[in-house]
């Protein structure tokens, strides 16, 4: 359940909304660029780990818990919120 909203929520909404900044021109391109690839790299990885997470310890034989590599994705699509907004303040400069 987690997993299909996180989806949702993430990974069609947000991406929808980034994009369409991007296409209108809000935001300046080479950082919005950046700033979706660390998102899509952070979404994509936390969406495996939450999908695994039944699996998880087969997987990676304990070496990092589940929790810690969803947090460090979490870490990925936060830093690519910040990217995103200074996208937006050098389109504005």
């Amino acid at each position: 359940m987690i997993a299909y909203l996180h989806l949702v929520l993430v990974g069609v909404i947000t991406l929808f909304l980034w994009a369409w900044y991007l296409e209108m021109k809000y935001v300046d391109e080479s950082f919005a660029k950046i700033a979706m690839i660390v998102l899509f790299t952070g979404f994509t990885g936390s969406e495996l780990c939450l999908v695994m997470a039944p699996w998880w310890h087969q997987l990676v034989g304990g070496t990092i818990s589940a929790s810690i590599a969803i947090f460090v994705f979490s870490v990925f699509m936060f830093a690519s919120s910040l990217l995103f907004y200074g996208a937006y303040w050098a389109k504005a400069k």
